[in-house]
């Protein structure tokens, strides 16, 4: 009778611990660069997802500057080449006469020279959201990408000179918001 008291004791310690393994929650494993790390770090905790930071050959989700890898996935945080070549035909529409050249690329955003005739000015192009990453983070966590067609970031974007935006730009509906009939 003992014996039976004990295995069942012994059973049901034994059901509890695998009940308690299997239910506890996983860290994910995060890989992130130093100087996007408090952005990163913040997004997730937002959204209550525990995270350990890990080596980039070990991670499940890792941030980089340029793209995102998620189990394996790489979802890149540039734009094609294609949508690069769209947003300089929007600013020669709002310039007309201009020449556009691109200055850089930076965290979701690139610059642009517009050369005129008398001057020569700077727009910035981003993404139109303010909390994008953390939408992005989310929709790759959730496994739904939305933001993304065929590994690229695909969000509405908008343009910008001197702080005033002079453009909206939406690459999956190819809708134009121009601010005013032009920069020349």
């Amino acid at each position: 009778m003992k014996q039976r008291v004990l295995l069942i004791v012994l059973l049901t310690f034994l059901v509890l611990a695998i009940a308690i393994f299997r239910t506890s929650r996983q860290k994910l494993k995060l890989y992130c660069e130093e100087d996007i790390k408090d952005i990163v770090v913040n997004v997730l905790r937002e959204q209550g997802v525990r995270y350990e930071f890990s080596e980039p050959e070990k991670a499940v989700l890792s941030v980089e500057k340029a793209k995102i890898t998620y189990k394996g996935m790489v979802y890149n945080l540039t734009w094609r080449e294609r949508l690069s070549e769209r947003i300089e035909e929007l600013l020669s529409i709002y310039f007309r006469g201009a020449r556009i050249e691109i200055l850089s690329s930076g965290f979701l955003s690139e610059r642009y020279r517009v050369i005129l005739q008398d001057s020569t000015r700077i727009v910035e192009v981003k993404i139109a959201s303010r909390g994008i990453l953390g939408d992005v983070i989310k929709s790759i966590l959730d496994e739904r990408a939305e933001y993304f067609e065929n590994g690229f970031i695909l969000a509405p974007i908008e343009a910008t000179l001197e702080g005033t935006r002079i453009f909206f730009y939406d690459p999956r509906t190819e809708q134009v918001l121009f601010e005013d009939a032009g920069g020349s």
